[in-house]
């Protein structure tokens, strides 16, 4: 059984459940939005924990946590005690699953926690032949003036955590913090007291010929570029764009492929959300990866080959998993 820690509402979660139940595999979601009715239970007599969900009992052999969890949204907007104590117990149960099922999630949950750090990637992207800009994590403003004379004063600035704060003006929820530009008169206006408060992620700004939204699922690469360059509101940051950019299907260079995969490998990750930036001189480079990043937007640009190509990975990681485990039966 395929268990999918995720939403019904959550469009990424039904596109590959609907592909892989047309395929015969025995999909179960456990549906926080549109809840799920459940019981998870220990004892010392089965020495294991059950999970039931609705009637069935409930064996997987692969589990997707869909880490994008859209719990905000479970909250409405009058903001009661009784709501938020609701989304928080959901949010435990599902923690709480990824904890026991933690060996047979993919990506593991040790490669999707280790991949929210941007540094770490850096380091490992470079490991696998990407340019990546130069970058700092400090909460010293000496050292990032030093950096950024180091840089030319071309700096940007991104969160260093998961970049949502809360927001209840007009109605939302939370509000994304995005790429900014930073000048040195910037580091120089803030009090040092700013820095220590606030650690910053700091890295050059490199000028951009072209900008590139990469969708990975195993072996298979959806690169698409972006004309975030024709409008000033989204050269810094696409996403300040995405409801009405062009995200065009395009091919990439051999070695940059070859980088990816290497990179994906490297990271332990079996697909993700890849941004890479063009230079005016044709040199690419390496800006993050999203381990869980939102893609279905991208999907009918390609006749939802991405959703295809995620149903294919999992259903062979399944069928791997499922012929060990006969061989296992065999041999006992």
């Amino acid at each position: 059984m395929f268990l999918v820690l995720g939403s019904s509402l959550d469009p990424h979660v039904s596109s590959v459940c609907d592909i892989l139940i047309a395929k015969g595999l025995d999909v179960q979601l456990l549906d926080y939005e549109n809840p799920s009715r459940f019981a998870i239970s220990f004892s010392n007599v089965h020495e294991d924990i059950q999970l039931l969900i609705g009637d069935k009992l409930c064996f997987p052999k692969l589990v997707w946590f869909r880490s994008k969890l859209r719990l905000p949204n479970y909250v409405s907007d009058n903001n009661s005690r009784s709501e938020f104590s609701a989304a928080s117990e959901w949010l435990g149960t599902i923690h709480g699953l990824k904890a026991i099922y933690a060996d047979l999630i993919v990506p593991t949950p040790i490669a999707i926690s280790l991949n929210q750090h941007k540094l770490y990637q850096a380091r490992v992207a470079s490991k696998s032949g990407f340019n990546v800009p130069p970058s700092l994590m400090s909460n010293e403003r000496e050292a990032c003036l030093k950096f950024s004379s180091e840089n030319d004063d071309k700096l940007i600035v991104k969160s260093i955590g998961p970049g949502v704060i809360p927001h209840r003006d007009e109605g939302h929820l939370h509000e994304v913090l995005m790429t900014m530009e930073i000048t040195r008169e910037d580091l120089l206006n803030h009090p040092d007291s700013d820095f220590v408060r606030t650690p910053s992620f700091l890295q050059r700004n490199i000028g951009k010929k072209a900008e590139y939204r990469v969708q990975v699922v195993g072996k298979d690469v959806f690169p698409f570029i972006i004309n975030s360059q024709d409008y000033r509101v989204t050269q810094t940051d696409w996403r300040y764009g995405n409801f009405f950019l062009n995200f065009q299907p395009t091919s990439l260079p051999e070695n940059i492929i070859v980088a990816l995969l290497l990179f994906m490998e490297d990271a332990g990750l079996q697909y993700g959300s890849v941004d890479l930036i063009e230079d005016e001189s044709g040199e690419f480079w390496f800006l993050e990866c999203n381990p869980d990043g939102q893609w279905k937007w991208l999907d009918p640009i390609v006749d939802n080959a991405i959703s295809e190509a995620f149903a294919d990975l999992f259903l062979s990681i399944y069928k791997k998993r499922e012929a060990v485990s006969h061989d296992v039966k065999m041999v006992g």
